[in-house]
């Protein structure tokens, strides 16, 4: 029989945001779900958040833009509701004021599950104190089930060889001192942690890509921690404020995807290739009835693709310039946004420009390879087929009222 569970709560008022939870670990004492009201009266922001739980946001009045991805953005009007996946880094920003929405979360809202890349703050103090912290916003561990899958650990590129020359697990320099390797799941993280504390260590760097799954079954355990020291140097104030996967044991060559160069400008870590520097969202352009047969045939391959032998995306600058050369003046275009996460795993990100030979074994691979043309930025897919289900929003295109060129939605 229904029942009832609690009562609102109000849980963060700043005077330009106030939030009310109408139901989770503060309003009901319940981990399953959280359900809140928030309501901005001024335009604000809020830092910059990666979840560990999925979450809808439902926008009854105003407006959002969610940041996300490298400089993109997604705005969300009064009416419509927007879906972040456990795992996402996004910043909601709120340009007008005025704006209220309901955030539905599963599981619930908890602090350790929210990673705010911000300083101590007065929304993050009272939600740690709702959620029975008493040390201002410190993160705690997160429990497995919610602990991210890929991780990765960037080493020195000798001592890696090394290890795999010998078959033997690499074991970081420090892991006696520490107990521990030391890794995280954002990969963008671990050029902050190199500025910090390896710029003074000459030599070539890579970044390694494993499972915990894999590292499990090989009975090493990863745990989800607070920041700790590497050797004898303290992490910055900035990691203080994530959870950070901890390996117990070392790292054996088989569990790894992926070995990603690190570039260095001088002594500083610049970019990871392939990791730091993808798209968040590909897209696919393809007329009505090619868009009907993807959804028939539960995967993306037009003729042209099977022809060529890879599959034809691109990232989001150059979705106007496909269309405009080779769909012209096509009068039931469809585009279809798709999440590059939701490939075949392993995902291998490589970078060249247009006229490259296609790369080595490429076809013959059993992950998802993505070829990325820059400044093109075209995206060719070999390996694995782009399922149907990685496709996260459909659009019909329309032509200008001159019957030429057409028209975009806001939200590309």
């Amino acid at each position: 029989m229904p029942r009832l569970v609690g009562d609102a709560a109000r849980v963060v008022d700043t005077g330009e945001l106030t939030i009310d939870e109408l139901a989770g670990n503060v309003a009901t004492k319940n981990d399953r779900i959280s359900i809140a009201h928030v309501k901005i009266t001024e335009p604000t922001s809020e830092p910059w958040l990666t979840l560990h739980y999925d979450e809808w946001m439902c926008v009854l009045r105003g407006r959002l833009v969610l940041l996300h991805g490298d400089g993109e953005s997604l705005e969300v009007l009064a009416g419509q509701t927007v879906f972040i996946e456990k795992g996402e880094r996004f910043r909601p920003t709120f340009p007008d004021g005025a704006t209220e929405y309901i955030p539905v979360c599963l599981p619930a809202f908890r602090p350790d599950r929210c990673i705010r890349e911000e300083a101590e703050s007065v929304v993050s103090t009272k939600l740690q104190e709702l959620h029975g912290g008493n040390h201002g916003y410190q993160q705690q561990p997160v429990p497995d089930s919610d602990a991210p899958e890929v991780l990765y650990h960037m080493c020195q590129k000798s001592l890696w060889d090394e290890a795999k020359k010998a078959g033997a697990a690499y074991f970081p320099p420090t892991f006696e001192a520490d107990g521990f390797t030391h890794a995280t799941a954002v990969p963008s993280r671990l050029l902050d942690t190199a500025n910090h504390f390896y710029q003074d260590v000459d030599g070539d760097w890579l970044c390694l890509c494993f499972r915990r799954s894999a590292l499990r079954k090989l009975g090493i355990v990863t745990r989800d921690e607070q920041a700790k020291p590497v050797g004898a140097k303290d992490v910055d104030t900035n990691s203080k404020a994530f959870v950070w996967p901890h390996v117990f044991g070392g790292i054996p060559p088989q569990v790894v995807e992926g070995e990603f160069p690190m570039l260095r400008q001088g002594r500083v870590f610049a970019a990871i290739p392939g990791l730091t520097d993808v798209p968040a969202r590909v897209f696919k352009l393809a007329t009505a009835s090619e868009a009907k047969q993807f959804a028939e045939m539960q995967q993306i391959l037009s003729q042209l693709d099977a022809k060529d032998g890879f599959v034809h995306l691109s990232d989001a600058r150059a979705v106007r310039t496909v269309a405009a050369r080779f769909f012209g003046d096509c009068k039931d275009l469809i585009l279809l946004e798709i999440d590059p996460e939701r490939l075949p795993k392993p995902l291998t990100w490589l970078h060249g420009t247009m006229g490259d030979a296609e790369p080595d074994d490429a076809r013959q691979s059993a992950s998802s390879v993505l070829h990325y043309l820059r400044p093109d930025g075209c995206i060719h897919v070999y390996g694995q087929p782009v399922p149907y289900t990685a496709v996260t929003r459909t659009e019909t295109v329309a032509l200008g009222q001159d019957g030429h060129g057409h028209v975009f939605p806001a939200w590309l």
